[in-house]
């Protein structure tokens, strides 16, 4: 469909694999891209770690592929304390979330909010 050719499926709220916080994924621009910003914290991490990446852009600069059916851009890494490549494939209710790290690679799911 039309979301799927311009990349917009991967708008909304997304919880991360360990369901500490929320991020909000936006289209900021053809330039920019799309990005997402830490909107909640789950209290369980503690008030220091949250108020650290609560309101944080994660991720940045995100472009969407048709050919490859899959974003790229940029992550930030809380517990790095940097930013790494990224590549986010959406599936729905899904997304996987593959960061580069040197040689390695993460994936992890995140799941959309069911509000949205």
């Amino acid at each position: 469909g039309a979301a799927a050719q311009d990349g917009k499926m991967i708008l909304g709220k997304w919880y991360t694999a360990d369901r500490e916080s929320i991020v909000e994924i936006s289209y900021i621009g053809k330039d920019q891209g799309f990005s997402g910003t830490v909107v909640w914290v789950n209290e369980s991490v503690g008030k220091k770690k949250a108020a650290k990446i609560l309101g944080r852009c994660i991720f940045s600069g995100l472009t969407y592929s048709v050919a490859e059916n899959k974003y790229t851009g940029s992550i930030y890494v809380p517990q790095l304390d940097a930013v790494k490549d990224c590549e986010i494939t959406v599936d729905g209710m899904q997304a996987s979330v593959r960061v580069h790290v040197g040689f390695f690679t993460k994936t992890s799911e995140w799941e959309r909010c069911k509000q949205e």
